[in-house]
């Protein structure tokens, strides 16, 4: 068994020997090189010591030939491959001068051993039996150290401990020595046992180089790993571009700068994107996602870009870059040109909103929010716009803020005021419905508009509140009812698609007796572009007996397959067609054409904005009979508008000069 096992290192041995070849893939020779170069040092060490001091005790008996002559030339001999491997350990050498160097090693390790060991023993009649031990101790020590340094190829160790020992061993049986004998057989077993250790080691060294280097791949593995997933962790799997998460990390990274350095942001967001998505599918709003996300890393290469979500876009310039205008506006502008995709062309149009300004002291809250209210004011203008955060847009994001914290907060509605602007019949002369326009009173807003003040109660998800807090005040101050005219309140789209809102506007309107039939709330197009879930919430009040106006007809997306669909009983003209009613024929067209609309529809037509007695002329001849606006009355309180309800208006009405207002 144990004759197996000895032939097993040996085939172990003589492998690794023969890998120690130049092949530069192979880890476990080269481990066994790092070993080695680092053992041969101190052989070399042990081996000149040893020889010294065998010559010097043989120098007063033997011929200066052998005590001196010989030991200068290993001397000299072994300085030279300890420079060359104290320099092979310095990484002066390159592997493969490494590897030529363990090759020499193996052929000349054995032949110098046998050559050192023939010098000693050469020594032997020369000295006393003391002397002749001094030889024996420099064959023992010089194989042993040789052995043990040399474990790392077990094959060349053996060849070397074979050329020490076996001479040695030879020679005790030979001469004449008191202990030869037993001294002989001791040190061929020690050397047996030794020989067998270094194949042992070499088993372990194999076993452990491995177990190493399948520990090294498995953290290569893991490290690829880690790698991938944090990749997927901070990628838009759709355009390669920093998903939020990453970008807001990327954005917290630039805000700590230098003195005096600035943060460039802008948000982008692509118009009509969703029409794309609705009509098209989503593999065409993918596609159109994709092109303009290259298109964003070709014009700005040095930029940090990231998709935020849906449609919305984000870039980081870099800070010693200053971006101008033109730039921006380049920007915006090659994102709206349209893409081909399955033989169809289609686009968007791009809302840009960007901040510069010191990086220091502002938060990634702060910067987003900067950016964001500077695109969504870009949103407001027609085609790819840019808009750049000033102090003008920065007074409104305060007042926002300042609104939002408000109206976040248990009686907000102290600083809710209402003001009443009569809607008049021209024909009669008389009050016929009074609209409820919201104020917002609060210190340091107080002049902030009506459409401000709703769309920042919109955007920060307390428009219910709001709408339930006018409403119930409107109903209160304003009983308009009891004179047979009807109130009109404003609400938003999104108090139509909640049922618990719905319910919470019912009972608020009818809190003081107001019969159902006499309130109309007022409704906007743009507020009904989700329709579906818009008409559904209008004819659940319907049902409980209120009424609904369609306000600001034509300031949104109108369209007369919507407005058929609507369950309104009255249609109320925006102001902007008023304006140039006398100088515009297209306006007075316009006009007409709502008005045969409503005529139609069989539902009233109010019209809006009417300032001068030209304006509400014309308005009269086109057959308006319902009209609002400045010239009648500006908006007041409720105490004036009850005053005006028992009493005939307004004796320069249209009628007086000849128009047949009862068309």
């Amino acid at each position: 068994m144990d004759v197996n096992r000895l032939k097993r290192w040996l085939r172990d041995a003589a492998r690794i020997d023969y890998r120690l070849a130049p092949r530069e893939n192979d880890g476990c020779a080269d481990e066994a090189i790092l070993l080695l170069t680092g053992r041969l040092v101190p052989l070399y060490l042990v081996v000149l010591a040893a020889i010294w001091i065998c010559a010097l005790r043989f120098y007063s008996s033997a011929p200066v030939v052998l005590s001196l002559v010989a030991p200068g030339v290993f001397t000299a001999l072994i300085s030279a491959r300890l420079v060359y491997w104290r320099s092979t350990r310095r990484m002066t050498a390159t592997v493969a001068q490494v590897r030529a160097g363990i090759r020499q090693l193996q052929l000349f390790s054995p032949i110098i051993g046998l050559t050192i060991v023939t010098w000693a023993l050469s020594l032997y009649p020369y000295g006393d039996t003391n002397q002749q031990d001094m030889v024996h101790v420099l064959s023992v020590v010089s194989g042993v150290v040789a052995i043990l340094c040399l474990g790392a190829t077990p094959f060349a160790a053996s060849l070397v401990a074979c050329s020490v020992i076996a001479p040695s061993t030879v020679a005790y049986f030979l001469w004449p020595h008191p202990n030869g004998n037993a001294i002989a057989i001791l040190q061929s077993v020690v050397f047996a046992v030794v020989v067998r250790v270094a194949f042992s080691y070499q088993g372990n060294f194999l076993a452990l180089s491995h177990a190493r280097r399948r520990l090294a791949q498995r953290h290569e593995q893991s490290e690829r790993l880690v790698e991938r997933t944090s990749l997927l962790a901070s990628e838009d799997p759709l355009t390669g571009l920093f998903n939020r998460r990453a970008f807001l990390r990327k954005l917290e990274e630039v805000l700590p700068g230098p003195a005096h350095a600035s943060v460039q942001l802008a948000m982008i967001d692509l118009d009509g994107f969703k029409d794309v998505n609705d009509s098209l599918g989503h593999g065409a709003g993918d596609a159109l996602l994709v092109t303009l996300a290259k298109r964003l890393r070709e014009l700005l290469p040095d930029a940090v870009i990231g998709r935020l979500g849906g449609d919305e876009f984000a870039v980081i310039f870099a800070p010693e870059r200053p971006v101008g205008r033109a730039k921006l506006i380049e920007v915006a502008t090659s994102l709206s040109v349209p893409i081909e995709h399955e033989q169809l062309r289609f686009g968007v149009s791009a809302s840009l909103g960007f901040l510069d300004a010191p990086s220091k002291g502002l938060t990634v809250k702060d910067c987003l929010e900067r950016a964001d209210h500077a695109m969504y004011s870009a949103k407001t203008e027609q085609g790819p716009s840019v808009v750049v955060y000033g102090e003008k847009l920065d007074r409104e994001l305060q007042n926002k803020q300042q609104l939002i914290s408000t109206v976040s907060r248990p009686g907000f509605e102290q600083y809710l005021g209402l003001a009443y602007q009569p809607i008049i019949d021209t024909r009669t002369k008389a009050v016929v419905g009074v609209e409820a326009l919201a104020r917002w009173n609060s210190p340091g807003l107080e002049n902030i508009s009506a459409g401000s003040f709703i769309s920042m109660a919109e955007n920060c998800g307390h428009i219910n509140a709001v709408t339930h807090a006018i409403v119930e005040r409107a109903v209160k101050e304003c009983r308009v009812w009891e004179s047979g005219a009807s109130l009109f309140i404003n609400i938003s789209g999104r108090d139509l698609i909640i049922p618990d809102a719905l319910d919470q506007l019912a009972i608020a309107a009818t809190s003081t007796g107001a019969p159902p039939d006499h309130i109309v709330f007022e409704v906007t197009e743009t507020a009904l572009v989700n329709i579906e879930s818009g008409i559904a919430g209008m004819n659940r009040l319907k049902a409980a007996g209120f009424r609904f106006a369609l306000d600001d007809f034509g300031s949104g997306q109108s369209s007369l397959s919507r407005v058929h669909r609507l369950p309104i009983d009255v249609i109320k003209i925006d102001g902007a067609f008023i304006e140039h009613i006398a100088q515009d024929v297209r306006c007075r067209a316009a006009i007409g054409t709502v008005l045969e609309l409503s005529r139609q529809m069989k539902v009233d037509c109010v019209v809006e904005g009417i300032e001068t007695f030209d304006q509400s002329l014309h308005a009269s001849h086109l057959g308006a009979k319902l009209m609002q606006g400045y010239y009648f009355a500006k908006p007041t309180s409720a105490g004036k508008i009850m005053e005006l309800l028992d009493k005939p208006l307004f004796p320069s009405a249209p009628y007086r000069y000849g128009f047949a207002c009862s068309r």
